[in-house]
């Protein structure tokens, strides 16, 4: 789960009702970047890709942010990996 430093209150409580929920039955990590500089969250998406894929995982990719410079990094970090990418959504 991407999220930044100092994330509004509304943002926090909706990234701990995810992990209280979803957490039970899958592994949530969050990645700390940006929330205005696409291209540093392209390298933190290519990051954590690469390293899921490493590790023998599939690859699964939710652009659901609320900014759209956010979600553009997201989306280009995947397009960057497709090859290690299973879907974008």
């Amino acid at each position: 789960m991407l999220t930044e430093e100092n994330a509004v209150d509304r943002k926090v409580q909706a990234e701990n009702t995810l992990e209280a929920t979803l957490g039970k039955v899958i592994e949530i990590k969050k990645a700390i970047t940006s929330l205005y500089d696409p291209v540093r969250v392209a390298k933190d998406v290519v990051d954590i890709i690469e390293k899921e894929h490493a590790l023998g995982r599939s690859v699964l990719i939710n652009v659901s942010c609320r900014r759209k410079s956010q979600a553009f990094g997201a989306l280009y970090g995947a397009f960057a990996r497709s090859d290690m990418v299973k879907k974008v959504v």
